[in-house]
């Protein structure tokens, strides 16, 4: 009797789950969002205005620094592992 019950319990919560299916121009959509977030920067050329956190937690604005030679490095702490 348990199992049936358990059964029925796991059934009805397999059918009501939906998965949500995204059509193509809403994944075309994303995706150029995406692509407006990026920063990308190639050797020598010159970069668009930007701002950005530093590790001491000020505001680093590239306006503020124009007519200078600057390094920049930059990293996605998602594949940073935790100490």
């Amino acid at each position: 009797m348990k199992k049936l019950l358990l059964l029925t319990l796991i059934l009805t919560f397999a059918f009501s789950c939906k998965k949500e299916e995204k059509s193509e121009a809403d994944f075309q959509k994303e995706i150029a969002d995406y692509r407006k977030k990026l920063v990308t920067l190639d050797i020598g050329e010159k970069p668009k205005n930007f701002s950005a956190k530093t590790f001491s937690g000020a505001t680093f604005n590239l306006k503020d620094h124009l007519g200078k030679t600057i390094v920049i490095f930059g990293y996605n702490q998602d594949y940073l592992q935790a100490c």
